[in-house]
Formats: structure tokens, sequence, C-alpha cells
């Protein structure tokens, strides 16, 4: 296991030592820690469950990757990833990205916790082809800076005029700040 730390992010490299059989449900969820695993495989019509503890503030981001079609189109099996609360709302879902010369295409979702939870990453199959899939999961956790949670606009903390650093920021995430002004005065 190797441990990087770079700009806020903490990323564990790892072989996958986490198995996708039997966790189907928010109930036989796996625990997974961040890092990268690779050779998982989504069956058709299956669902994929793994837990992760976060921290207030913290922000996590999470990328599926899939193979494409020999085609070039998108997979058969339809897979969708998405972040879960303990009652199996969704907190995120994925956005897909690809380019046309990329054999692979890239679900991510980010998410910052408002509170200290469990949170479940449920990859999906959409598709009854009789073909399984094979993925591989990039789980990256930010450290929380003083500011965080503040990921949305009414999280935004009032700053002073002044310099601050030290601060974090994940790809795919958002910080806000508010700044008070009287007329006439600008930033």
């Amino acid at each position: 296991v190797i441990l990087t730390l770079s700009g806020g992010i903490s990323t564990v490299a790892a072989t996958n030592q986490v198995s996708s059989n039997s966790n189907g449900s928010i109930g036989t969820a796996t625990p997974i820690e961040p890092g990268e695993y690779t050779d998982f495989q989504l069956q058709p019509n299956e669902d994929d469950y793994y837990s992760i503890e976060l921290q207030r503030g913290e922000t996590i981001n999470i990328i599926s990757t899939f193979q494409k079609e020999p085609d070039g189109s998108n997979p058969d099996i339809r897979p969708d990833l998405y972040l879960k609360g303990a009652n199996g709302n969704n907190l995120d879902f994925d956005q897909s990205s690809t380019t046309p010369t990329s054999d692979t295409i890239d679900y991510r979702l980010s998410y910052e916790a408002d509170r200290s939870q469990t949170v479940y990453i449920h990859v999906e199959s959409m598709s009854s082809t009789t073909d399984a899939a094979g993925y591989s999961l990039l789980i990256e956790r930010a450290s929380n800076d003083r500011f965080e949670p503040n990921g949305e606009l009414s999280q935004a903390p009032v700053l002073e005029p002044g310099t601050y650093d030290s601060l974090s920021l994940l790809a795919e995430e958002d910080d806000y700040y508010a700044v008070d002004l009287t007329a006439g005065e600008t930033v």
C-alpha cells in the first residue's frame, strides 16, 4: 500500500483485495477505503454496494471506469454510479465522460459530507445483456480545511479581508465563500 498526499487529496494505491460478490444491497455493502481497485465484475441487472466512512466536511471523488464496446459505443451493460445515504436516498449521481479516441468511459461523482456518516457507493447495471462487464473504482478523499463544509452556496462562510492559505480543493469540487460589501466596494 502506498499513500501519497498531493494538493489536499489522499490516494492509496492498492491491489484489488475487495470482492464485488455478495454485496447487492446497502445491508451487505463491502467496506472499502480510498484507493484504486481493479478487476471488479458487474453482472447484468446487478447492484454492487461499497461502504465508506466520511467525516463532516470531507469531500470524496469516485470514478468507475468501464471498457467501451468493440465498436466504440458505451457499454451494453449500461452502468450507473450513485452515492447513497444509510436509508438509500441518493446523495449524488454520476456524470459520464470519455473521448472519441478512448477505449474506456468514466462515470464520476463528487460529494462533500455535511455531517459524519457512512455513505454507500452504488454501481448499478441497467441492462439484461448476458455479458458481465469488468470495471475499476478510484476513490479519492480530500483533506478538510478550516472552511469545510462549504460545497453549497447556503454553506458559504463569511470571509474578512485578508489572505487565506492552506485551503484544499478537489477536481470536480466547488467551494463557496461569502464577502460582505457595502455600496461602492469592490473585491
